[in-house]
């Protein structure tokens, strides 16, 4: 799709958060909803080891919105959880915060414990983030700026284990998704690169860079609550661990009831995604704009975990359960797009964590009784599927 990577730390004036200043508060009241599960291996007062305590800090700390709760849906943790919970209760009482705790009693998925959080705030905003993701102290500012001005949803950019954006795409070919052909451009946490010679601000004085209309979403995004309702939550049929597409399953049913979706790339308002047990030996990469809690967060993240989050330990899995959900995602609305889909997957070598998967036989029978599951009657489906095994 023509993406630009760099190894390079590109730093810009504009991207500094801090140079925003003090700020006038925004009135609206915002609630964020963090699903969780066993983010909390050590009791309470290791931040840089509790991805869910680092997540509660820099909420508390959100400046010039009025962050009227903070819900967490614990989807049955076996870990710290509840006692960082209640840890962090006194903490958000002192900051005019109302800390609210909701256990599942069985694993739900993230998917259902997220519109259960939904369904209980009484904010007139809804945050939603992973609970392994950490946002600048005016994420929420930035987002619910957007909001108020352009209506519907706002997605945030989210930076892997960095704080300044990494990849660098057109305007065309970022957040984009066409069923007839099967594509979803991704490119949410990159930077426009048409910002980079010739900024474009719908706020020059505080230099915030215009949003874009797109029509995908991350997991990082500020929403109407009376949007999210209308819109009828995240599904909850996806049949596969890690609900991958489900927040794409969401932004479909948003446009169809006819709420845009907003892209705020400004790297001002970014939240760091520490990938909680991703077992690369990575670094920041960037400025450390928590004072050295980042850098240490992702030194413990990177020691390799099982059973934690949406987390799928088996790459093979994690590949296939990707080819699984996309084409599912574009079979509901675009049956040979689906099929063109598959068709470049089987063409291509997908990389993941440094090695290739190609798909063998084996995998494509197997994808293909999993995909006959999925979809049932699909006559038409079948008349293509020959040309997927070139008979």
């Amino acid at each position: 799709m023509g993406k630009e990577t760099t190894s390079r730390c590109v730093t810009s004036k504009d991207w500094d958060f801090s140079l925003l200043g003090e700020l006038h508060s925004l009135s609206e009241t915002v609630s964020a909803v963090i699903a969780t599960y066993n983010r909390c291996p050590f009791p309470p007062g290791y931040p840089e080891r509790n991805p869910l305590e680092l997540l509660f800090q820099f909420l508390l700390s959100q400046r010039s919105v009025e962050l009227r709760e903070i819900l967490v849906v614990d989807d049955a943790s076996g870990d710290h959880t509840r006692e960082v919970v209640e840890y962090y209760r006194l903490k958000a009482d002192q900051a005019g915060v109302d800390l609210r705790y909701i256990r599942n009693p069985s694993r739900q998925g993230s998917a259902a414990s997220r519109n259960l959080g939904i369904e209980a705030a009484q904010g007139r905003y809804i945050y939603l983030t992973d609970d392994d993701c950490v946002p600048t102290p005016y994420a929420l500012y930035g987002g619910l700026l957007v909001a108020r001005e352009f209506g519907g949803v706002v997605d945030l950019p989210v930076y892997y284990r960095a704080t300044v954006p990494l990849e660098f795409r057109p305007l065309s070919q970022i957040g984009k998704v066409e069923f007839s052909q099967g594509v979803k451009s991704g490119g949410l946490d990159a930077f426009p690169r048409e910002y980079l010679r010739h900024p474009s601000f719908f706020d020059r004085r505080l230099r915030i860079y215009m949003p874009l209309k797109i029509q995908d979403l991350n997991a990082n995004f500020l929403a109407p609550t009376e949007v999210l309702d209308k819109a009828g939550g995240f599904p909850e049929d996806l049949p596969w661990r890690n609900s991958f597409s489900e927040e794409s399953e969401l932004a479909v049913r948003l446009q169809e009831t006819g709420y845009p979706i907003w892209l705020l790339p400004d790297p001002k308002f970014h939240a760091v995604h520490l990938r909680f047990g991703n077992r690369k030996q990575e670094h920041l990469i960037g400025p450390d704009w928590s004072g050295g809690v980042l850098a240490e967060a992702i030194k413990w993240a990177n020691l390799p975990r099982e059973d934690t989050g949406n987390r799928l330990d088996d790459p093979q899995e994690y590949y296939r359960t990707k080819i699984l959900a996309n084409f599912r995602f574009f079979q509901k609305r675009d049956a040979q797009g689906a099929v063109r889909y598959l068709l470049r997957q089987l063409e291509t070598e997908e990389e993941f964590d440094g090695k290739y998967y190609p798909v063998d036989e084996a995998d494509l029978e197997e994808i293909r009784a999993e995909i006959e599951g999925l979809i049932g009657e699909q006559a038409l489906f079948n008349i293509s599927w020959e040309n997927l095994r070139g008979e």
